[in-house]
């Protein structure tokens, strides 16, 4: 199989109620698009935006990369219908989400020889030059399975999609991991 293809998503397994949740909702926005008309932007896409502060309509022509967006737009969602706490950071920005994450975070090559430090739930950081970033819904000997925004089928980090299933091999990811597991803590009632 190549990198290029998705992969059939089963059910991950994850020992964290909260980031079990993060996945659910994550995986529920397969396949949302931007519109072909406007880069960056859409009725969904937008929602990512606007849930780290930023005006969808700004910085033209391009608007905002959105992957990181899609990423606390996830764990936001979780947040509220469990009525925790969000631990992730809320920024547009990858490298600035992992400069300032609580979020213990494990270095690409640290995993390099033990895999088993990379759990379902993790947020994925490509690198501080290229920046990229989705969440880790398995782990394989061959690499992560991923649930992310702003790709394509390519894989590409300028796409157009959410994408789950994207299997990124071990060295593709060039700067770590971040796990939020247990640092979610209960504030308010859970939505239904």
């Amino acid at each position: 199989m190549s990198d290029d293809e998705p992969v059939t998503l089963v059910e991950p397994v994850c020992q964290d109620a909260f980031l079990e949740r993060v996945l659910t909702v994550a995986a529920a926005e397969n396949g949302v698009l931007e519109d072909p008309k406007t880069q960056n932007q859409g009725p969904r896409v937008d929602e990512y935006i606007r849930a780290v502060g930023l005006d969808p309509a700004g910085n033209p022509p391009h608007g905002y990369p959105w992957r990181m967006c899609f990423v606390y737009w996830c764990f936001e969602q979780a947040a509220v219908a469990l009525g925790q706490a969000n631990p992730c950071v809320r920024t547009a920005g990858v490298v600035r989400h992992w400069m300032v994450t609580k979020g213990k975070k494990v270095l690409a090559s640290d995993v390099a020889s033990d895999h088993s430090r990379v759990t379902a739930g993790m947020v994925f950081c490509k690198s501080a030059y290229e920046s990229h970033t989705g969440i880790v819904c398995q782990v394989t000997d061959a690499g992560i399975i991923t649930i992310e925004g702003n790709t394509n089928e390519a894989g590409s980090r300028e796409g157009n999609a959410v994408v789950a299933g994207k299997l990124r091999p071990w060295g593709y990811v060039q700067l770590g991991f971040i796990d939020y597991a247990g640092m979610s803590v209960p504030t308010t009632a859970p939505v239904s």
